[in-house]
C-alpha cells in the first residue's frame, strides 16, 4: 500500500468522525428548541382571596399552546407536590385570569403556595395570605418631603487670649460614646 493511500484513508476516517460529532451537537441543540413559546418568564399575580374558599390569579407570559397543572400546597413548598386544584388550558393568549378553589387540606392555613406546572420546564409559583383583606388594593406610597439640609460641624472657636508662655494641659476625665 502506498503512503498517500494510507494518508487518504486516515483523513477520511477523521473527517467521518468529525461529521458524526457535529451532527450530534446539532441534534442536541435542536432538541431544546420549542416553537410557539411565550416571550419571557411566566409570572403570576394574586388578584383576590376568598378566605378558605378560593383565590383569583392572573398570569402573563404563559405559552399559549400549553396546558398547565395548577397545584396548591403549604407555604414554603413552592407548591411542589401540592394538591391539584385545576388546570390552565391552552388559549390564543399568553395572559389569563382564573379562580381556583382552596383544597380542604389547606383550609385554615395562614399562607398557601400556588404553582403552575407545564411541559418543557415551564412553571410559575407564588403564594398568598389566606385572608380576604390581604389581597385588596391599598393606596400606593405617598410623597414625602425631600432631604433637609443638616448643619455641618461647627467651626473651632478662636482663642480668647494670647500665648503667655504657659503650656496648657488637658486632663481626660471620662469618655462617652456617641
Amino acid at each position: 500500500m502506498e503512503l498517500s493511500t494510507i494518508g487518504n484513508f486516515m483523513f477520511q476516517k477523521k473527517a467521518a468522525r468529525t461529521i458524526v460529532i457535529l451532527t450530534m451537537v446539532l441534534v442536541m441543540l435542536l432538541a431544546g428548541y420549542t416553537p410557539g413559546a411565550a416571550s419571557g418568564i411566566p409570572l403570576t399575580t394574586i388578584v383576590s382571596v376568598n378566605q378558605d374558599v378560593s383565590v383569583t390569579v392572573s398570569g402573563v407570559n404563559f405559552p399559549a399552546d400549553m396546558t398547565f397543572t395548577v397545584r396548591m400546597g403549604p407555604f414554603g413548598t413552592l407548591g411542589i407536590g401540592g394538591t391539584v386544584v385545576g388546570t390552565k388550558e391552552p388559549s390564543s393568549s399568553t395572559s389569563f385570569t382564573a379562580t381556583y378553589n382552596i383544597p380542604a387540606s389547606l383550609v385554615g392555613a395562614s399562607k398557601i403556595a400556588i404553582r403552575f406546572d407545564g411541559q418543557n420546564g415551564y412553571y410559575s409559583y407564588d403564594f398568598f395570605v389566606n385572608n380576604a383583606s390581604a389581597a385588596t388594593s391599598t393606596a400606593g406610597p405617598t410623597a414625602t418631603a425631600g432631604p433637609t439640609k443638616t448643619p455641618g460641624p461647627s467651626p473651632t472657636p478662636k482663642p480668647t487670649s494670647t500665648y503667655k508662655g504657659v503650656i496648657p494641659t488637658i486632663n481626660i476625665v471620662g469618655v462617652q460614646q456617641g
